[in-house]
């Protein structure tokens, strides 16, 4: 569940990743990526129900932390623009 629309990406994406709405947390909090998931060792996510599980981010991938989270969440990949997993598709194909 989310607890808003639009705006605030990295917020949207932390509550879609761990069913955690950012409404329940301190609003001194303000990104859970940068102050929460930097600083704990483990963190669930619904990542961790499947055997393998990629994401793709379809800009840089080192803002907010990122790489650090979603290595914590157990991606297997990561994919982002500068990854080492190469985007290999990133133009419309319009008829």
């Amino acid at each position: 569940m989310s607890s808003g629309y639009g705006g605030g990406t990295a917020n949207m994406e932390y509550m879609t990743l761990t069913g955690l709405a950012t409404a329940n947390f301190s609003s001194t909090m303000s990104t859970p990526y940068t102050q929460l998931v930097a600083r704990l060792i483990h963190e669930w996510s619904f990542s961790q129900d499947f055997r393998y599980a990629v994401a793709i981010h379809p800009y840089e991938g080192i803002f907010y932390s990122r790489i650090s989270a979603y290595r914590k969440f157990e991606f297997n990949r990561f994919y982002y623009l500068g990854s080492k997993y190469k985007i290999i598709d990133q133009k419309e194909n319009w008829l």
